[in-house]
């Protein structure tokens, strides 16, 4: 078969030796955790990632990945996931400056950041990637195509649903007119009011 026009070839092993080994059994721990959570945010990650066009992996694949290696804490069979190394978008962009999050009486999160346009490739009109995380259902909440860098500010809409609920919550800026990402940032857990 082909996939990204590599030619590949398929097999299914005759048994799989030491199936269920720790080692085993703690890299597939890893993989779900990520999978997961890849999973109900692949519009972000397949927006955020920056992968030349030449690559045989997408997006969603490169932070896979690069979470799996880097964002969980623990020890079998007690992985979780590590909020704060967590990485939804990664590239070469200049990322936020001062980033900070607040939660409005409505429940909504008021983003907050430096224009720091000029600054390495920044330009006035990347425009921020929002993205909050419910950790309990799976869930996330995202804008793809939020507020320009030199605009300062933006909000991101929660439902209601998630009244008195624990999010971690993420920024990243992505270039308006080309395929520059920048590394998504960690902006901390708030707590949605009820």
């Amino acid at each position: 078969s082909k996939w990204k026009g590599i030619n590949t070839m398929r097999a299914v092993p005759e048994h799989v030796r030491d199936a269920k080994t720790v080692r085993q059994l703690r890299q597939r721990q890893r993989f779900s955790l990520v999978s997961r959570l890849m999973k109900e945010t692949r519009p972000f990650v397949n927006a955020g990632f920056e992968v030349p066009s030449q690559a045989s992996m997408s997006g969603s694949n490169a932070a896979l990945s690069y979470n799996i290696r880097f964002a969980i804490s623990g020890d079998y069979p007690a992985q979780q996931l590590d909020h704060p190394q967590l990485r939804f978008a990664m590239g070469k962009l200049e990322g936020p400056l001062n980033a900070q999050v607040a939660v409005e009486p409505d429940g909504n999160l008021s983003f907050t950041w430096t224009d720091n346009s000029g600054t390495a490739n920044a330009l006035a009109d990347d425009f921020a990637m929002l993205l909050a995380y419910h950790p309990v259902t799976g869930r996330a909440v995202m804008q793809l195509r939020g507020a320009e860098r030199g605009v300062g500010n933006d909000v991101l809409a929660i439902p209601p649903v998630y009244a008195g609920e624990t999010m971690h919550v993420y920024l990243a800026f992505s270039r308006a007119n080309g395929p520059e990402r920048s590394n998504s940032v960690y902006l901390g857990a708030v707590q949605v009011p009820g």
